[in-house]
């Protein structure tokens, strides 16, 4: 018995240990289940065998048994092993992300697991606030930039406007060189009307990035949600800057 518990304690832990929420409490109950189950039959059914001497057919009755009630009690794991995604994604991997809520500054958004979120004013200006999630390397980030708009003489500002004063920041700014603009576009973001901004810069460092940037209105707020890596490795966070775009949310 003090074996079966011990085996028990470890599959518990290799099922549920990427687990979140419901799922993983739903998954530990039934496992413990499943354990308490298969020790009543491992307990049991030599005693049946015991009486009826027909060993093969209760052998074969419980393995059978024993399969369906797996497939039956671990139905929620099952579903994430053999989903589209084909694995339970690892803390920190790029599948793998986590729900940012801000609501002061009324926007929800989600970042890789991995990543760092950060929060600070921009300098000079009480007007804007800057989040930023930043790669572990550092070569990649994520941005929501939020404008106080309710500030005399910004309130309802056209968003074309607002896209020409961005621009005009990008092609002075002293910070970088070589500013391209590759994109500008009106859209739909977040089911508020928007700017999208594609562009290119090279950074002092000698790097060249690229950023997609969306521009919107809600409310007394703008919101400027971008994303920028180098432009070497740009495509191949197609997938990731997407999934991070679709999740942004206007909530105040």
């Amino acid at each position: 018995m003090g074996l079966s518990f011990l085996i028990g304690a470890l599959v518990v832990f290799l099922f549920t240990r990427y687990l979140e929420g419901s799922t993983f409490l739903y998954s530990i109950v039934s496992l413990i289940g499943f354990i308490v189950i298969l020790s009543l039959l491992s307990v049991g059914l030599p005693k049946v065998v015991a009486v009826t001497g027909n060993r093969k057919t209760f052998l074969w009755l419980g393995a059978v048994g024993g399969a369906v009630l797996l497939t039956l009690l671990l139905s929620p794991v099952l579903s994430l092993f053999f989903s589209a995604s084909g694995t339970v994604p690892l803390p920190g991997s790029a599948d793998s992300f986590r729900e940012y809520e801000d609501p002061v500054l009324g926007f929800r958004i989600a970042y890789p697991a991995a990543w760092t979120p950060i929060r600070r004013k921009d300098p000079g200006s009480d007007l804007v606030t800057n989040t930023a999630f930043i790669s572990r390397d550092g070569k990649t980030v994520a941005t929501v930039q939020v404008t106080d708009f309710t500030q005399p003489g910004y309130l309802g500002v056209p968003l074309d406007t607002w896209t020409n004063h961005t621009i005009g920041v990008l092609t002075s700014n002293t910070l970088s060189s070589q500013f391209t603009l590759l994109g500008n576009e009106r859209t739909v973001f977040a089911g508020h009307p928007a700017q999208m901004l594609d562009y290119s810069a090279v950074i002092n460092s000698g790097d060249t990035i690229r950023t997609v940037e969306y521009l919107l209105e809600a409310g007394s707020r703008g919101y400027s949600v971008g994303f920028t890596s180098k432009v070497d490795s740009f495509n191949d966070t197609a997938s990731m800057r997407q999934r991070i775009f679709n999740s942004f949310m206007v909530t105040g």
